[in-house]
């Protein structure tokens, strides 16, 4: 089970304080649905603005964020 925490931050969703390939891992899970985010985990994977649900562009834009090209906005 991941930990529990309460400040979000986008793209950690481990919980670590980092972003690192294992959020990516975690959410390229829950969007081929072998594992689903819930509660924090869910909500730091929402990395579009305009969007409340998670999929692929999230995946695609937390797979930029951690090779550099484009960082997280939110």
């Amino acid at each position: 089970a991941l930990p529990i925490c309460l400040i979000v931050k986008y793209g950690d969703l481990d919980c670590d304080g980092t972003v690192t390939i294992i959020d990516l891992a975690l959410l390229k899970r829950h969007v081929i649905g072998t594992s689903l985010l819930t509660d924090y985990t869910l909500e730091a994977a929402k990395l579009q603005t305009n969007e409340d649900e998670v999929s692929i562009i999230d995946l695609a834009l937390l797979k930029r964020h951690i090779i550099g090209t484009e960082l997280i906005k939110i």
